[in-house]
C-alpha cells in the first residue's frame, strides 16, 4: 500500500496532523484500515477490484480514507482522507 502526499496533506488539513508523530499515527491508522479491507475482501483479486470512486474505509469515528488501485503495481493507494464523510 502507498500513501500519497495528497492523503498526508489532507490528513493535516482535515484531521489536525501536525507533527511527525501525528503523521506516523495517521499512516498506521490508514494501513490498519486497508488491512481490514483486505481481510474482509479475502483475496487479492477481490481487494484490487476497486470501484471507480475507490473504497471508502473508516479510519476513525470521524474520518475516512479513499483507497484506489495503483496504476502499475499490485497494490492499493491511499488517495485522500476525508473528515466525517463516508
Amino acid at each position: 500500500m502507498f500513501v500519497t502526499h495528497h492523503a498526508a496533506s489532507r490528513a493535516a488539513q482535515r484531521l489536525g496532523v501536525r507533527t511527525s508523530d501525528h503523521l506516523i499515527v495517521a499512516t498506521r491508522a490508514i494501513w490498519n484500515a486497508a488491512l481490514e479491507l483486505m481481510i474482509e475482501r479475502g483475496s487479492v483479486e477481490a481487494w484490487l477490484a476497486v470501484p471507480p470512486q475507490g473504497w471508502r474505509v473508516p479510519i476513525k469515528a470521524d474520518a475516512t480514507v479513499v483507497l484506489k488501485r495503483h496504476h502499475k503495481r499490485t497494490a492499493l493507494v491511499a488517495a485522500t482522507v476525508m473528515g466525517g464523510e463516508r
